[in-house]
């Protein structure tokens, strides 16, 4: 038989766990809307600037290059972001 502390715990690790999922479940969303909106405008934007996370391009360099792009599709993905 648990005790009440232990029912406690468990209970509240559960809800921490489907609380974790449900965090991950949006931010999935979130990231397939956004790619399905801009994915090739984005692909588009790491090309032409020869662009990979290997050479140590983080988002802010992302953000400053679509800036300096400005064109429709840069602001669309700006704007998206």
């Amino acid at each position: 038989m648990l005790t009440t502390k232990e029912i406690l715990l468990k209970n509240y690790t559960c809800k921490y766990y489907i609380d974790i999922l449900i965090l991950i479940y949006y931010f999935r969303r979130l990231i397939e809307d956004i790619m399905s909106e801009c994915g090739d405008a984005i692909l588009r934007i790491f090309h032409s600037n020869n662009l990979t996370y290997s050479s140590g391009m983080n988002f802010e360099n992302l953000m400053d290059i679509i800036q300096k792009k400005n064109d429709p599709e840069s602001i669309k993905v700006l704007n998206m972001v």
